[in-house]
């Protein structure tokens, strides 16, 4: 015998539980002695007329006492063993042991457009299952990532969510605001960087000012001696990997020698490390040169080793 289809739901009185049903098309079916048992929670058994007793809006076991006449809906068949039949499972396939939702109202927040039957269980709501999920409690409306993360866009390890500064350099140290400690990444935090936005790859002082280390020139003129090429090609590659940074070409001398003869060799050696750069193929509209003279020493000593550290050429980053 086979009643019409229920539309929502029919309560049928099974004398110690009730069993609601809804929406199927239900066998009525005789509890026999034989068939009164306690099965797992979630699973229903199985009668010898091939159908499943189970309580469709809990999901719950259901105990039938003998006689009793019981609606019974679903073939049994679970093919991903998840404890929701094929015919209520909305994900099929499920790998197994994963926790799934039993049925649509069933989850954490009672958001009815999120739990669908025999889909994975998603306890924070960020679309990633928690069997996928590496962050499984992300809060509300925190955009995530295909782990379940929440989103660090310029990975400094502080999730855009908190990140004040998004767009920090890639290997800059931050500090909790995402914001950086040493915004150009040359290994010298902001507070004692003298020259900031070296380009990656420059190599630094203790400053943070990008110097040509062993440069150097015949004495008192701008030849540059051909020792010197391995620091000029190092700056090549730097510039050529940063297309987009200018430079200004600085020269420096020592205190050797006049004011003004200082100033023209320092603008003459300044001119011919801009020359080689353009030659290497850097841009000529992203260097500029000039010449210091002996306006800007590092040292202040008067003695052989001062004067060697202020004779040098830097690289500085302009706008």
């Amino acid at each position: 015998m086979k009643p019409n289809r229920l539309p929502t739901l029919a309560l049928i009185s099974l004398g110690l539980v009730s069993l609601g049903v809804a929406s199927c098309v239900p066998q009525q079916h005789v509890v026999q002695s034989w068939q009164v048992a306690s099965p797992r929670i979630n699973e229903g058994w199985k009668g010898n007329n091939g159908q499943i007793q189970w309580h469709p809006q809990t999901g719950q076991q259901t105990l039938a006492s003998i006689g009793t006449q019981c609606f019974f809906c679903g073939d049994g068949i679970d093919t991903d063993t998840d404890g929701i039949f094929d015919n209520r499972d909305e994900c099929p396939g499920t790998p197994k042991g994963v926790k799934v939702y039993w049925q649509a109202e069933h989850f954490g927040r009672n958001e009815t457009s999120i739990g669908r039957p025999g889909c994975p269980f998603d306890g924070d709501l960020d679309g990633v299952p928690d069997y996928q999920d590496s962050c499984p409690d992300t809060a509300r409306d925190i955009k995530v990532d295909g782990m379940g993360c929440p989103l660090d866009t310029d990975q400094d390890r502080v999730p855009d969510d908190r990140d004040k500064c998004p767009n920090t350099v890639h290997g800059a140290v931050v500090d909790p605001n995402g914001c950086p400690l040493d915004a150009d990444a040359d290994g010298v935090n902001n507070d004692r960087d003298k020259c900031p936005n070296t380009p990656i790859g420059a190599r630094v002082n203790q400053l943070g000012c990008w110097i040509l280390e062993n440069l150097q020139f015949s004495f008192g003129s701008a030849q540059i001696n051909s020792t010197s090429l391995p620091t000029l090609n190092r700056a090549v590659d730097v510039l050529a990997d940063n297309p987009k940074v200018k430079v200004e070409v600085q020269g420096h001398t020592d205190n050797v020698g006049g004011e003004k003869q200082n100033l023209l060799l320092s603008q003459r050696r300044a001119d011919a490390v801009r020359d080689y750069l353009i030659s290497r193929g850097i841009a000529s509209d992203t260097l500029t040169s000039k010449g210091f003279g002996f306006s800007q020493p590092l040292a202040k000593a008067n003695d052989p080793v001062s004067r060697a550290i202020n004779r040098r050429v830097e690289l500085k980053p302009i706008p």
